[in-house]
């Protein structure tokens, strides 16, 4: 499992890291996939997770979580909620 919005490395250190461990922000990667696509980072891997837990999970489940996080992980939260919103 792979974090595909909020990364365990946004939140390390916080002692609440196991908040992001959902289905609204983990995915299944492909072994021959994972340092392709989960090793680039960034916008490219945020994207394609995004859309695959769109697909999985729907737009408004995926976004009602991350609405959740930012209790827990205000600014980063914010700041992934946001660059959701901007996904067509």
């Amino acid at each position: 499992m792979h974090e595909g919005l909020i990364t365990r490395g946004m939140v390390q250190g916080s002692g609440k890291e196991d908040l992001i461990v959902s289905r609204y922000n983990c995915l299944i990667v492909h072994p021959r996939c994972h340092n392709k696509i989960v090793g680039s980072g960034g916008s490219k891997w945020f994207e394609i997770s995004a859309l695959h837990l769109i697909e999985k999970e729907g737009r408004e489940e995926v976004r009602e979580w991350l609405v959740q996080m930012t209790v827990e992980f205000k600014e980063i939260a914010i700041e992934i909620l946001r660059r959701f919103d901007r996904l067509q």
